[in-house]
């Protein structure tokens, strides 16, 4: 059992090229949402990930013709794949993220699968976000740490809790403080979860694995939530993908994980 990431980084084209490329592959609700996109980089970043992660599902049912595949959303309003008649995709989950010109697109063969990046530049107000968002022991810890290390130190819990509410679907504004995690803590990195969450704890249990690293100028994180009937620990795979020349390698560096 695993999770795939992929590192997709935006082509080197023109929105007029990538518009190409992406005839005939888009839904008429994809469609309607690029028309409502109203600047040129708002459009590129849209196209890139629908055709992104189209790609990518063919790459895993290469039956499947990227334009074929559907989407639909859970009750939480969550996407998922809707495969087309006739192609039944292994149980398990998608997630994607952007940023700065890089895409990271998650999938997992089970459980429910969140991904965040942000880049490392970011310049935020840490202990005034930290004190609306984040719980008081990470508000403590984030107060208590060197101004040198607190940008850092707050992008990665940061990170870390917009990939676990995004694998449970519930929206930042019910389940920031659902989680809380130290970064600094003797075993690297350590998470607490607050509260059971919706629908792992129908079953009575609520399995997590987190991952967090860096590629380049980013800050990434990865969650995913296991039911009691598939929490054995699942590995991690990082590859890059480019949407013209297709799978190739990348590097997710000063990786760290924990599970509970």
């Amino acid at each position: 059992m695993s999770i795939d990431l992929w590192l997709v980084p935006e082509p080197d084209m023109t929105l007029q090229q990538l518009q190409v490329m992406s005839a005939g592959l888009l839904s008429e609700d994809e469609q309607k949402r690029f028309d409502s996109q109203r600047l040129p980089k708002g459009q590129f970043t849209f196209l890139h990930t629908r055709v992104a992660l189209r790609k990518l599902l063919s790459h895993y049912w290469p039956a499947v013709e990227p334009g074929a595949w559907r989407f639909r959303r859970s009750h939480h309003g969550k996407p998922f794949v809707s495969a087309p008649p006739g192609v039944v995709p292994a149980a398990g989950s998608y997630n994607l993220t952007h940023a700065d010109g890089m895409l990271a697109i998650a999938v997992c063969d089970r459980g429910e699968v969140g991904v965040d990046i942000e880049p490392q530049t970011r310049e935020v107000d840490a202990l005034a976000l930290a004190k609306r968002f984040f719980t008081d022991e990470e508000f403590q810890l984030l107060n208590s740490s060197a101004a040198d290390i607190r940008q850092s130190l707050f992008l990665e819990i940061w990170t870390l809790k917009e990939a676990c509410v995004k694998a449970c679907g519930m929206g930042l504004a019910h389940a920031l403080r659902h989680f809380s995690f130290d970064p600094l803590a003797a075993q690297g990195l350590a998470m607490t979860l607050h509260r059971p969450i919706q629908p792992a704890a129908e079953s009575g249990a609520d399995h997590w694995q987190v991952w967090s690293g860096i590629h380049g100028a980013f800050r990434l994180s990865l969650a995913c939530q296991m039911g009691a009937v598939d929490s054995s620990p699942q590995s991690l795979t990082v590859q890059g993908f480019d949407i013209v020349s297709g799978v190739h390698t990348a590097q997710w560096q000063q990786l760290r994980s924990t599970s509970i």
